[in-house]
């Protein structure tokens, strides 16, 4: 054991005798070719840059131009030419009948699966929300002056706010967008609220961008403006055919949304509070810009940050959606501009100046980029090749989030740029603080990651996994786990969740089915089992047995024995199966008997004689069948 611990000892110090010798007797290629295989190492990255090389597949190119800062320091990029210089995404062509989702059926069933483990945000309401919450959106004006009362102190006013009683009431409109988009988790098609409200905003064009000062609140405007455009807007691109208006109430909304998203300049929305738009040709001058206490020197962070990712997929999916070659342009410009403000290392840099928030913020970066992957993926283009002006891929970008998962300690040099308190934490708090902690306080774990960025994962991560698998596994593991992954795939921050366009994407077409042929009918028993969440870990307890019925692709429990779920439930249970094994079971169940009964989304594989799946509180629930007779 010695022997091993100093060879690992040797071993590293060699390697770092090796990256930080001289490079000088290198040539150029050598270079290029070590830093294809190391694209974040920081010597051979000094080493290009020292030589003003490009490099591209290993070998050099071209000589590149150096951006540098007002004061000619080099700066954190090598970015070349223009931030809009075309390229790859500006040839891309909207298709005729253009569809995110491939396979219709395989989409439906990721999304029963998934709304099987969302759990509500509000118990108290059977809808899972406050009714409240949907006067808040409908009166978009009121709520913004609510919410930017008292000089932006979020103070509510229940003598002016919605409801008559003395509850506390929910004026926080940008909780309430969220828990909206959140929830549609929770359908399986889209929620009658998401037409009323978007019909509401589009009859009365209620969300608005104030004229006059530009100051903090002008700012809080543009920020939920922004917010309330690009998610409703990414939701209606994404579920059009959902969204049953009649002709004129679709003629209204089509108008409506691609006006607003057409005309949304979310790069130059620069408040006088923050100072000026980010300068994609000039990194450090950005950064920079975000401490300066100099009104010339302010740069407002919003211009190339959320506000800029919100838009990005609505603009991109509501283009293809109305066939809008400018708006799908437009998409197309923000996804170059934003991709401008990734380091030679692959970090975002305007969250991860973000002091003791910085992963909080960067934990969202795979999400953006795996929504991206998948809507470029309709269009027959592979976003993760695509070389950003500092030679950068985006799949390189991806590499470098999951090493940012594993230690979000790499965001340490510009965590402590940050030049006081974020938001009253301190940067030590970050610092000071063990990899998993922030890791779980930025709500992201491996699940989550995988179905940020399945197509990634599948592609070029073997090592971490299969996104299916990850898929699979996850209702089987901790109510907190569970419940980040929901949080991370779906959101005002993002409303589409990508594993759902990747896995309707790559999901074959199920072949016609000739039933005379079927070798799984026939009688089956059926054990049932629960594994109580509040045990820790979960242990499943036998409950009962019942008979279960297959043939012709359909299913039924005979309803025999007496326990929970009751032998109703049970018979009244939706059963579907295919020739190749694959069996999923959907009804309202009730498994404690001082417990409502909840829709419930099971599957399985009868080849293998389980089913399970995940109650609406998150017990577990596992049925063991066999075939009668073998």
């Amino acid at each position: 054991m010695k022997k091993l611990f100093l060879f690992i000892l040797l071993s590293l110090g060699l390697s770092a005798i090796s990256y930080a010798g001289p490079y000088d007797d290198w040539p150029d290629d050598a270079v290029c070719m070590w830093l294809d295989m190391k694209p974040t190492h920081a010597g051979y990255l000094g080493e290009a840059k020292k030589r003003g090389i490009s490099c591209e597949g290993g070998v050099a190119v071209k000589n590149k131009t150096t951006s540098t800062s007002s004061s000619g320091n080099s700066s954190l990029t090598t970015n070349t030419g223009s931030w809009n210089d075309p390229g790859p995404l500006d040839e891309l062509t909207i298709p005729d009948n253009w569809q995110l989702f491939k396979n219709k059926q395989a989409l439906e069933n990721a999304r029963k699966k998934h709304k099987a483990i969302t759990s509500l945000r509000d118990h108290n309401y059977e809808e899972g929300y406050n009714p409240i919450c949907l006067s808040v959106l409908k009166d978009w004006g009121k709520s913004m002056e609510l919410y930017t009362s008292a000089a932006g102190a979020r103070q509510n006013d229940e003598s002016t706010g919605f409801g008559a009683d003395n509850q506390d009431i929910p004026t926080d409109i940008q909780n309430c967008l969220d828990i909206f988009i959140y929830l549609t988790q929770k359908f399986t098609g889209t929620p009658d609220y998401m037409k009323e409200i978007l019909l509401h905003w589009a009859k009365t064009d209620a969300v608005f961008i104030p004229n006059g000062v530009k100051d903090e609140i002008w700012g809080d405007y543009v920020y939920l403006a922004v917010q309330s455009w690009a998610s409703f807007g990414s939701y209606y691109g994404t579920f059009y055919d959902e969204f049953n208006y009649s002709d004129t109430e679709r003629e209204i909304v089509d108008a409506y949304i691609k006006d607003k998203l057409l005309n949304l300049n979310t790069r130059s929305l620069a408040s006088n509070s923050y100072g000026k738009a980010c300068d994609p040709d000039n990194l450090e001058k950005t950064v920079e810009g975000q401490f300066s206490t100099d009104p010339r020197n302010n740069i407002d962070f919003n211009t190339c940050g959320s506000s800029v990712w919100k838009t990005i997929p609505a603009q991109l999916l509501v283009g293809l959606r109305l066939n809008d070659k400018a708006l799908f342009k437009k998409g197309v410009e923000n996804t170059k501009w934003q991709l401008s403000f990734f380091d030679d290392s692959g970090i975002f840099t305007t969250w991860a100046i973000k002091g003791s928030a910085s992963y909080r913020y960067t934990s969202h970066v795979p999400i953006m980029l795996g929504g991206l992957t998948e809507i470029y993926a309709s269009l027959g283009y592979d976003f993760m090749e695509y070389k950003l002006r500092n030679g950068l891929s985006v799949k390189q970008l991806m590499d470098r989030q999951h090493e940012l998962l594993l230690d979000p300690h790499i965001l340490d040099s510009f965590v402590k740029r940050y030049p006081h308190d974020y938001k009253g934490t301190p940067n030590s708090a970050y610092l000071h603080s063990p990899a998993e902690q922030i890791r779980n306080d930025a709500g992201l774990n491996l699940f989550a990651f995988v179905r940020n960025l399945p197509r990634y994962i599948d592609t070029y991560r073997a090592d971490i996994g299969n996104s299916q698998e990850f898929d699979k596994k996850l209702r089987n593991q901790s109510r907190d786990v569970i419940n980040d992954v929901t949080s991370m795939s779906t959101g005002n921050f993002q409303p589409l969740d990508p594993y759902l366009a990747y896995i309707s994407d790559i999901t074959e077409p199920e072949p016609e089915i000739n039933w005379d042929e079927d070798k799984l009918k026939g009688e089956y028993e059926a054990k049932w089992y629960i594994g109580n969440a509040f045990n820790k870990p979960i242990t499943f307890e036998y409950i009962g047995k019942d008979t279960l019925t297959l043939e012709r692709g359909k299913g039924i429990f005979s309803g025999s024995g007496s326990f929970f779920p009751s032998k109703d439930e049970r018979r009244k249970l939706k059963i579907n199966y295919k020739q190749n094994g694959k069996i999923t079971v959907e009804g309202n169940l009730k498994i404690f008997h001082d417990n409502k009964s909840y829709p419930t989304f099971l599957d399985g594989d009868i080849n293998s004689g389980l089913i399970t799946g995940v109650w609406e509180e998150g017990d577990l629930i596992k049925i063991e069948i066999t075939m009668v007779g073998n």
